[in-house]
């Protein structure tokens, strides 16, 4: 079974609403803030969560973000299942990529499959 860039893994997974007024992110972005606002993330700031998909009210300027559980999140491609990651400078903002001891953990590989649900290419299902 396919699943889509944001989602989440049911009743386990915690989101929060925080402001997006710049509309700058897409479902299943890794993100941190900057300047008080939700951006795809790099090295420079720390993971917040993954971007989930839809608006908490349309044009609301405000993101529903995963911030604890199982999700698909964009990954740099070299992800494999039981990989630490975090954001980091090799991939594009946004991506999690490989790092040791990071605070989120991927349960699949990068297009791998978690619990018979796919994540798309580009993606992988993580643990926040």
């Amino acid at each position: 079974m396919g699943t889509n860039p944001g989602q989440g893994g049911g009743d386990s997974t915690t989101t929060i609403g925080y402001s997006d007024a710049s509309d700058s992110t897409s479902p299943g972005d890794a993100v941190g803030i900057t300047g008080g606002e939700v951006e795809p993330g790099t090295d420079t700031e720390n993971l917040l969560g993954v971007r989930a998909r839809g608006r908490a009210t349309e044009n609301s300027g405000v993101a529903p973000i995963h911030v604890g559980g199982p999700c698909v999140a964009a990954v740099e491609g070299s992800v494999a299942a039981g990989d630490d990651l975090d954001l980091g400078a090799t991939g594009a903002a946004g991506e999690l990529e490989t790092t040791a001891g990071g605070p989120a953990h991927a349960l699949s590989d990068e297009n791998g499959t978690w619990q018979g649900q796919t994540a798309p290419a580009g993606y992988a299902w993580v643990l926040l």
